[in-house]
């Protein structure tokens, strides 16, 4: 794709940017093939670079820190855009308010409101990613989703306006949001309710400490690759259909968590796709039960 006059736009303006920026280096699986051109604008730089993209017919992808995602190995066409420079927080600990930036990783943000005295969030500890891409996929762990502490969200559209939208408007579901077709998150506010501080972080560090105990925290994975079906674990359903320790070339099913598909060096993208439809494959055929991936698979796939 000819991203030239991207680029020189780019140039002019301070917009950071890299061509063939491999996408391997931004993942949790360390997998994915380069992007066309990735981008690492600022806060403010949002609204005029989306209206730049879609003025040149650029297509875009937002990534923040690459959890729950699986790159193609031939890589994405067009640009990333990168959330790593919006940073910034807001307190309000009077009203147990907390303003985000989607760029900051939702572990700093657990500090933050921790530190503060702000609670509702600690659940969520031990979850990877961004503010914003948490949002963006209603992330949730021990009984806590990000729908039940965000009360609004900051987007900026494909046509470069930036709205405010409250919690009650985004749609929230299952490991989902109705964010709007290339929306950007920027902003996030949280609505907590204080504690003490020593008692918010001790509650953290026990999450933190039954998600090393349960999950391959520590290994290359894109976090859970199925949806739970209702009332059901996936990852017992795989477990149950003998699938621990199934692999394809360097892609494994975690022997201590089976919906965890692990990268145990040099895997691929197309071999972890071929490994969940021989897991998804091996449920149905024990049970009847479809599994459907949690897991986004973006970028240019063979087939």
């Amino acid at each position: 794709m000819q991203c030239e006059p991207l680029i020189a736009w780019c140039r002019e303006r301070g917009i950071a940017y890299r061509r063939d920026e491999p996408l391997r280096r931004h993942t949790y699986t360390a997998i994915g093939g380069p992007a066309d051109v990735a981008l690492f604008p600022e806060t403010g730089q949002i609204p005029a670079l989306v209206q730049m993209l879609r003025s040149l017919s650029i297509p875009y992808l937002v990534l923040g820190k690459g959890s729950n995602l699986l790159v193609s190995d031939r890589g994405v066409r067009g640009a990333v855009l990168f959330t790593h420079r919006l940073r910034g927080s807001e307190l309000n600990v009077r009203e147990g308010r907390v303003r985000v930036s989607a760029g900051v990783p939702l572990q700093q943000a657990l500090r933050i409101a921790a530190d503060a005295g702000l609670a509702g969030m600690e659940g969520l500890a031990g979850v990877p990613g961004t503010v914003g891409g948490a949002v963006a996929g209603n992330a949730g762990s021990f009984g806590v989703e990000m729908k039940d502490v965000v009360a609004s969200v900051t987007i900026v559209s494909a046509d470069g306006a930036a709205r405010e939208i409250p919690a009650s408007a985004m749609g929230f579901h299952y490991r989902a949001s109705l964010v709007p077709d290339h929306g950007i998150i920027t902003d996030v506010r949280l609505s907590l309710h204080p504690d003490s501080p020593r008692t918010i972080h001790s509650r953290i560090l026990e999450y933190r400490a039954q998600k090393r105990l349960s999950q391959p925290v520590a290994s290359r994975s894109a976090g859970c690759a199925f949806k739970n079906p209702e009332g059901m674990s996936a990852g017992r359903l795989i477990d149950e259909a003998g699938c621990k320790g199934m692999r394809a070339g360097a892609i494994e099913v975690s022997p201590l968590h089976a919906n965890f598909l692990i990268n145990l060096g040099g895997g691929s993208a197309n071999d972890y796709r071929m490994l969940m439809a021989q897991v998804s494959a091996k449920v149905y055929q024990r049970c009847g039960v479809v599994l459907q991936p949690e897991i986004r698979m973006v970028g240019e796939w063979s087939s």
